[in-house]
């Protein structure tokens, strides 16, 4: 389960490093869907949710890689670059939907509280973060800064709401997690 916390910072938080005409992102997307599957291998039982969060997260990888080499070289901008931008993270938040879907299920077949309510509204709030600071980048541009810091603010509460999962589930099944602390 650790490696979902790492994986919302790879998905959902960008640094970049422009120097000269290249783009470097200092934190790729593209470890963070292979973040995600590593955690997704780690869940108990087999949940259709489960192979769904598996399927968007493989498909994300050669996405967010060949976005992250057409950033890196500034090969294309505009319409193009958005469109993968969107289809990436429109993958990102799947694969994490994905995933609390599959910790619910767990949840109810096993009838253990491990805050998965919480969690998914948690998701939901990064998503509304998202959108409303792409809609107010467009029009309000000079808030830059404020619209980064809350995505970085919504982020980071979701991955401290997945730590507080993953502590609710290893203290529900101990023995299945030793090697995922």
């Amino acid at each position: 389960m650790s490696f979902f916390t790492a994986s919302i910072a790879f998905l959902f938080i960008s640094f970049t490093l422009n120097i000269g005409d290249l783009s470097v992102g200092l934190v790729p997307t593209f470890f963070g869907f292979f973040l995600a599957i590593q955690g997704v291998r780690t869940l108990r039982g087999d949940s259709n949710y489960i192979t769904l969060a598996l399927v968007t997260g493989g498909l994300g990888i050669p996405l967010a890689f060949i976005l992250y080499i057409v950033e890196l070289f500034r090969i294309a901008e505009g319409l193009t670059l958005a469109v993968l931008i969107i289809i990436q993270m429109i993958l990102a938040i799947l694969t994490i939907f994905f995933v609390i879907s599959a910790l619910g299920e767990t949840e109810k077949a096993f009838g253990v509280d491990i805050a998965v309510r919480q969690l998914k509204r948690t998701l939901f709030l990064v998503v509304g973060v998202e959108l409303a600071s792409a809609v107010l980048l467009v029009v309000w541009p000079r808030l830059t800064l404020l619209y980064y810091s809350a995505i970085v603010l919504s982020a980071i509460l979701l991955m401290l709401r997945f730590e507080a999962t993953r502590g609710l589930y290893e203290a529900a099944f101990p023995r299945d997690n030793a090697d995922n602390v």
